[in-house]
């Protein structure tokens, strides 16, 4: 699969293949949530024509799960961060009841045509 994507955005050279790897399953997790993924490239600027990209090469292929993703490695530090953001976003959205904000590259950005939330049904 990763070979294909890197294909697809015309980066096959530029990807490490010998050093991609999974990283193990948390001890608590009991769902079948996929583990990440970690997908070595040459530069810094290969990294970001992949992830710049990557969407539209997952639409291309259709051997690939529509619902996967995929962002830069991060510190624990970002990551804290960009949890933080997200509940923030989250916060800001069902404050508005609207689906108004979204995180991008550690930054709450605002839709210009919110959508409505979607309601959540309760079981009786």
């Amino acid at each position: 699969m990763v070979r294909s994507l890197a294909k697809e955005c015309g980066l096959e050279d530029k990807v490490d293949f010998t050093g991609i790897h999974r990283h193990p399953p948390h001890e608590n997790n009991k769902s079948n949530k996929p583990r990440i993924l970690k997908i070595p490239f040459s530069d810094t600027k290969s990294r970001d024509i992949f992830l710049y990209s990557f969407r539209k090469c997952v639409k291309s292929l259709p051997n690939v799960p529509k619902n996967i993703t995929a962002r830069r490695d991060m510190t624990q530090y970002e990551l804290n961060i960009l949890y933080n953001l997200r509940k923030q976003a989250y916060d800001l959205n069902v404050r508005e009841n609207l689906f108004k904000y979204f995180v991008v590259d550690l930054e709450i950005r605002k839709m210009s045509h919110p959508k409505p939330l979607k309601e959540k049904k309760v079981s009786a």
